[in-house]
This record gives structure tokens, sequence and C-alpha cells, in this order.
């Protein structure tokens, strides 16, 4: 559903718009298929807690041995795993929708800003998450953890999130402006 405000801005969008469409289009379906794929993971992670003869994962640049963890371990592997993970979805579940609102050709819309805001949000807590997401791995296995908080993805969530603030002030002039016309 498109808005006022989005009618208003790009009555027409401009045939320059359809290769960022098409490109969107691409991104939408890419961010669906990792969302899918996370949270296939996500779903899967608890069996291996649970299963005793798990081996290992591979979590990033990290091994992830799961032989010889008491039941208390594994359940804490299973929490650190989750923390890491669940904010990463809904980052990829955010980024799909939006991608698919640029597809559709709704830039500011308030779908669009909406996602942009929550992707931003999303992309701040999961750099969060995952720097304690890997002390919850390090401790778990009894290695003191070497982590350095990611400023680049905390400071890039940050600026997406003001530029769907700044984007959503832009929707809210031109509904004025809509209206008075």
């Amino acid at each position: 559903m498109r808005d006022s405000a989005a009618t208003l801005l790009n009555p027409n969008l401009s045939p320059s718009f359809e290769r960022a469409r098409k490109l969107s289009s691409i991104l939408a379906v890419l961010f669906t298929i990792g969302f899918w794929l996370g949270l296939v993971l996500a779903l899967c992670v608890p069996l291996l807690a649970i299963w005793p003869h798990a081996g290992s994962i591979r979590w990033g640049n990290d091994l992830i041995e799961f032989t010889g963890l008491s039941p208390a371990q594994r359940l804490g592997l299973l929490a650190t795993a989750e923390i890491g993970m669940i904010p990463a979805l809904f980052l990829l579940h955010h980024a799909r929708r939006l991608f698919g609102c640029f597809s559709r050709g709704e830039v500011f819309a308030t779908a669009s800003v909406s996602h942009i805001r929550a992707a931003g949000f999303w992309l701040v807590v999961s750099t969060l998450t995952a720097m304690v997401a890997k002390i919850g791995l390090y401790s778990t296995h009894g290695v003191k953890a070497d982590v350095e908080l990611d400023l680049q993805g905390l400071v890039f969530g940050i600026a997406t999130f003001i530029a769907a603030h700044v984007m959503g002030e832009a929707r809210r002039i031109a509904d004025e402006n809509a209206s008075i016309l």
C-alpha cells in the first residue's frame, strides 16, 4: 500500500529508478534467503545443545566445540548462540521487508521508513549482542575472551536510525504540503 507522501514525492518514478527496483528485488530475495537460513539455524542450535554426540560448529572465525561439555555448559552455549543470532534475524527481517518496499517503489512510505529505523536499531543491538555472545562463547569454554566492540557496526546502525528519522520527517512535511493543496 502506498502512502500519499510516497505518491506525492514520486508520482512517476524516473526510468533510472527501474534499475534500483530490480536491485532491490534481488536484495530482498537474498535477505529473505538469509533470514530463513538463519531462522532454521537458530531453531537447530537447541538440538546441538541436547545431542550428546554433537561435535563442533563454526561461528564466524570461532570453532564451537560441544564434546566434553557438561549439560550446564551446553545450555550456556545455547543461550550464548541464541543471544547472538536473534537480533541478527530481526535485522535480516527488516532488511528484507525494506528492500521489498523499495522494489515496489515505496521509497518515502511509512513502511519503508519504519523498516529503515528498525534495521538501524537492530544493527546496533546486533553489534552489542555479538560482543556479549562472544564473551559467553569464550567463558563457556573457560578461555579469556579477546573481544572488541565493533564500532563500525555501531556507527552505521546509529546513522541508519537517524537517516530513517530524517526520511520520516520529510514524509511528514510532504503530507502536510499535500493536505494544503
